[in-house]
């Protein structure tokens, strides 16, 4: 009887102790799992980033076209100011 008892804790403990290795081994793929999903989600962290960059280059480009327009029409506008002045100074005389 002891002996048998003896011979079933022996095997209760060996399963125990694979337990124990799967244990480990799991919780090392546990982690690697997460370090790649973390890779993962910063790669897409990235990838949006990119395109919010890509984005707003684009802003600032049409924002430099829209101010040399404007330029463009102040600078219109003083002319067409200098010559209206113009013809008025020659109405008067």
């Amino acid at each position: 009887m002891q002996t048998r008892t003896q011979a079933h804790l022996q095997t209760q403990e060996q399963s125990l102790n694979q337990t124990r290795v799967q244990l480990r081994e799991q919780e090392q793929s546990l982690a690697q799992t997460r370090d790649q999903l973390r890779s993962q989600q910063q790669l897409r962290a990235r990838e949006q980033l990119q395109a919010l960059e890509q984005a707003q280059l684009q802003m600032l480009e049409q924002l430099r076209l829209q101010e040399q327009v404007q330029l463009k029409t102040r600078d219109q506008l003083q002319a067409q100011e200098k010559l209206q002045q113009g013809v008025l100074e020659q109405l008067r005389k």
